[in-house]
């Protein structure tokens, strides 16, 4: 509350106020895009009963571990490709390359 008191109106910049609102506004259509996706379903699949509403949430958790092995391995490559690159200018080919389709495919082949 004590911040709040010190706000004055003529703090705030309108210039920076539209820029931000031109960066963020496809930031903004794209999460209310993928919230109508990923939202949607639940709303279909439970229109179809209950026996599909649970092979939902099975196959669900499934990806869900896929999402997560995955997701490790991008940001420890991440981590690994960063830190090299902030060693010296001359080791740009021993950077680690970034995970393809192909080889996400193989590493979740045994899981489909």
């Amino acid at each position: 509350m004590h911040l709040l008191t010190r706000f004055r109106r003529g703090m705030i910049q309108s210039s920076l106020v539209k820029q931000l609102f031109r960066f963020s506004l496809p930031l903004s259509v794209n999460s209310v895009c993928y919230w109508l996706l990923t939202g949607y379903n639940k709303v279909v699949i439970s229109s179809m009963g209950t026996e599909f509403n649970g092979y939902f949430a099975v196959a669900t958790k499934f990806s869900l571990v896929l999402n997560l092995l995955s997701s490790c391995f991008s940001m420890a490559w991440q981590e690994l490709a960063f830190g090299k690159s902030g060693q010296d200018a001359g080791t740009a080919n021993s950077i680690p390359k970034p995970p393809t389709s192909t080889s996400s495919f193989c590493f979740a082949a045994p899981w489909v």
